[in-house]
């Protein structure tokens, strides 16, 4: 948690997202969800944001670099562990990959099993011709 913040003196933890300086529509996009001051930020870690649709990886980026200036970071990426950001933001755009890989990987599998029930209902259909044809029927 931010638990580490709370004994600064600005208290920083209360202050409005907006004291971010971010664009628009990140701000807007955290408005949506509930988060209005920085102390809500900190507490959520990356995988949290991969989850909101859409924030993509320039709004994460935007995000992080400003909490970063003020001397803050996301929950599991502390100064002490990490100089930059960049972990945060590698996690971020990993985590985002895998989901998109694995949504591709989804839709092939959809494609392929859409294609296999169309050759089956052309060779159903093919079979049905003939056997109204009186030709002899071919084996299924």
């Amino acid at each position: 948690m931010y638990q580490h913040y709370l004994n600064r003196p600005d208290n920083i933890v209360e202050w409005e997202i907006e004291e971010l300086e971010l664009r628009v529509f990140t701000y807007k996009q955290l408005k949506k969800t509930g988060i209005e001051f920085i102390g809500q930020l900190l507490e959520k870690d990356v995988l949290y944001f991969n989850d909101l649709n859409p924030f993509s990886r320039m709004m994460f980026r935007e995000m992080v670099e400003a909490l970063d200036e003020l001397g803050l970071r996301l929950e599991g990426y502390s100064r002490d562990r990490y100089d930059s950001v960049e972990p945060c933001i590698d996690c971020f755009i990993n985590t985002e990959r895998k989901r998109w890989e694995e949504e591709l990987a989804q839709l092939e599998e959809e494609e392929k099993a859409e294609k296999r029930e169309r050759a089956r209902t052309r060779a159903r259909e093919r079979r049905l011709k003939l056997k109204a044809a009186g030709s002899p029927p071919i084996p299924a």
